[in-house]
């Protein structure tokens, strides 16, 4: 469960043109420990995972914002208005940071 979870991070980061080579050779040492002990052998995997982040490696994601900052703009303003219309803030306190 721990290397598949290792795994499956390594391939979400890592860029595509050395994922193969990377991942034969961390199977190589997880064979290597697994003799030892198994659960090791994951917990090892998973740390030189982690081990692993670094900017040379690291794939490049898409640029798109979740919540695009009109929209964001925009509900803000009303749910400020929403709050000054039922007193709930002042109306000072609500329009003086926008």
């Amino acid at each position: 469960m721990i290397k598949r979870l290792a795994d499956r991070l390594f391939r979400w980061f890592c860029l595509p043109d050395y994922y193969d080579e990377i991942v034969g050779d961390l199977e190589e040492i997880y064979q290597r420990n697994q003799d030892d002990e198994i659960r090791f052998a994951q917990w090892m995997y998973l740390f030189q995972i982690f081990g692993l982040f670094r900017p040379s490696l690291i794939r490049s994601f898409p640029q798109h914002l979740l919540i695009h900052p009109v929209c964001l703009e925009t509900t803000s303003k009303s749910a400020l208005a929403t709050c000054s219309a039922t007193n709930f803030l002042p109306p000072s306190m609500c329009w003086d940071w926008l």
